[in-house]
């Protein structure tokens, strides 16, 4: 995950394909650039939803 913007990002969130939250990341203090394993969880598609101070932003992840 990387911030390009000058957007203070709160916190990430995994979410699987049935809606429930996989795991929570805070961001409250991490720098531009942020890794998010992924390893752990079986093949298939997740959504990260990524929430800033005052934007909030959703994308799918396919994990194979």
């Amino acid at each position: 995950l990387i911030n390009n913007s000058s957007e203070q990002l709160v916190s990430a969130t995994i979410i699987d394909v049935n809606g429930r939250i996989i795991q929570v990341k805070s961001l409250s203090n991490a720098t531009s650039e942020i890794m998010i394993s992924l390893e752990a969880y079986a093949s298939g598609m997740y959504f990260v939803k990524v929430e800033g101070v005052s934007h909030t932003l959703i994308k799918r992840i396919i994990r194979e």
